[in-house]
């Protein structure tokens, strides 16, 4: 409160606004797991913050932390949309295998209903590729 004082003082009739902003601490994308977003679910429930439909909230952290986790597929390039438990994949992945196992994964997830696979695969990424594009 000192220092507001001070503030005021300092230059009359310029206005001096009380405000602290406390951000919590960051987390990168590869250390955020299932188990941690469940916690920061549980916190926020507890705490009374709106989370719309929180169950597709829960299948997209743990698709987002398997795709991740995974060498075979870049998640950075593709997007999840969760709506009642039916998730959708787009955006683009080097091979048909990685298309393919992100949709395996996203379907064995607790919760998932359906999975639309939009995924594109990027041509001249694999061999696999361009034999499929023969037939």
């Amino acid at each position: 409160m000192e220092a507001i004082n001070d503030a005021k003082a300092a230059r009359p009739g310029v206005e001096v606004v009380d405000k602290i902003e406390v951000k919590p601490r960051e987390i990168p994308k590869r250390a955020y797991t299932g188990k941690i977003a469940n916690r920061e679910h549980e916190r926020a429930k507890a705490n009374g913050d709106g989370l719309g439909n929180s169950l597709d909230a829960r299948i997209h952290t743990k698709i987002d932390s398997k795709l991740i986790a995974d060498t075979k597929v870049t998640p950075r390039r593709i997007k999840i949309d969760v709506v009642n438990g039916v998730v959708t994949l787009r955006g683009t992945v080097d091979s048909p295998e990685a298309k393919a196992k992100a949709s395996s994964m996203a379907m064995r997830t607790v919760g998932v209903k359906k999975v639309n696979n939009l995924l594109r695969v990027r041509a001249g990424q694999s061999r696999i590729s361009e034999d499929l594009r023969e037939d």
